[in-house]
């Protein structure tokens, strides 16, 4: 194991250490996740109502800061998600939050350390907010960047297959990314990778289609409870064609996927998944896009501001370096 592995692992390790064990039994992101899977565990519907006040609960427990929204979203992730925590649903629910949030910062560092991310990539405020929070986006995001190393190596099963499973876990994430990363399959004439990692998709939605029947419905409250959140960067759908063109494929996809939907700008960890445009940006712009990370959020004093100053402070470095890279 060479020294840049060492070090963003051990990094890492620590950084899941202590934000997991500042978590303790409180209600973090991750908790409907783990709670979700703890009733599929014992055999109970993890989208029933019994399930969704019991995650009410945990937020509104002793010591637990109040999160009125989340505790009115419940469970918002497809069947496919609690995959993630099934392994760990017979723990109690910090010892599986600590384990998440740890399995999520590995399957990142490793991403990064195999796409040969410089070590100050760390100072990313969304990495440390994501960690914080324990947010799925930690393992999801590293997923997406596994899928960039795969297709790099023309590892094209496992990328596959990797792409496919992520593609429903958070679609307003991963729809534009997992597009790109099937073409990159198709223009090699991969058919087979595609065809057998869709089939299981499709065959395991056949077989739990009742469970996604059920999320639909919670995914329908969870839209109209924080859409007044959300702000639509609709501003971003061009520079992602831009780049697209200039055949800047990951910055591409995630720019444009960041326009198409309204995300909720206000919280970093929604821009954890620009680091599949660092793939592609020229170290400036990485650096420059990394100091903006810092202080976007000072255009929180004006009504939609915050999303104006990520796309010039955050999103902008990363749009100009990535064109500018030979």
């Amino acid at each position: 194991m060479d020294d840049r592995l060492k070090t963003i692992l051990l990094t890492f390790g620590i950084l899941a250490l202590v934000m997991g064990l500042s978590v303790g039994y409180t209600g973090r992101d991750m908790m409907p996740l783990v709670t979700g899977a703890q009733a599929v565990y014992e055999g109970k519907n993890p989208y029933s109502a019994d399930v969704q006040a019991l995650i009410k609960a945990r937020y509104d427990a002793p010591g637990v800061g109040r999160c009125p929204r989340c505790a009115e979203i419940g469970l918002a992730y497809p069947p496919s998600a609690l995959l993630l925590a099934l392994p760990v649903a017979w723990l109690p629910l910090a010892a599986a939050e600590l384990l998440l949030l740890t399995a999520g910062a590995v399957v990142l560092a490793g991403a990064l350390t195999l796409l040969r991310f410089p070590w100050w990539i760390l100072l990313f405020v969304p990495i440390l907010h994501t960690t914080h929070s324990n947010n799925p986006s930690l393992i999801i995001t590293g997923g997406l960047l596994m899928v960039v190393w795969m297709v790099r190596a023309r590892h094209w099963w496992p990328a596959a297959f990797l792409a496919a499973y992520l593609l429903p876990i958070k679609p307003q994430v991963t729809a534009i990314p997992v597009l790109v990363a099937g073409l990159h399959l198709l223009a090699a004439r991969q058919w087979g990778p595609v065809l057998v990692a869709g089939g299981v998709l499709a065959a395991f939605v056949g077989l739990t289609l009742g469970a996604w029947l059920d999320w639909l419905g919670v995914v329908l409250q969870y839209r109209d409870v924080v859409s007044s959140e959300n702000t639509w960067m609709w501003w971003l759908i061009a520079p992602g064609v831009l780049l697209l063109v200039r055949r800047r494929w990951w910055s591409g996809a995630t720019v444009m996927q960041m326009g198409l939907l309204p995300i909720n700008i206000i919280s970093p960890y929604s821009l954890l998944p620009l680091l599949l445009a660092y793939t592609e940006s020229n170290e400036r712009g990485q650096q420059l896009s990394i100091g903006g990370s810092w202080y976007y959020r000072i255009g929180e004093v004006i009504p939609g501001g915050a999303a104006l100053t990520a796309t010039l402070m955050v999103v902008g470095p990363l749009v100009w370096g990535a064109l500018r890279e030979e």
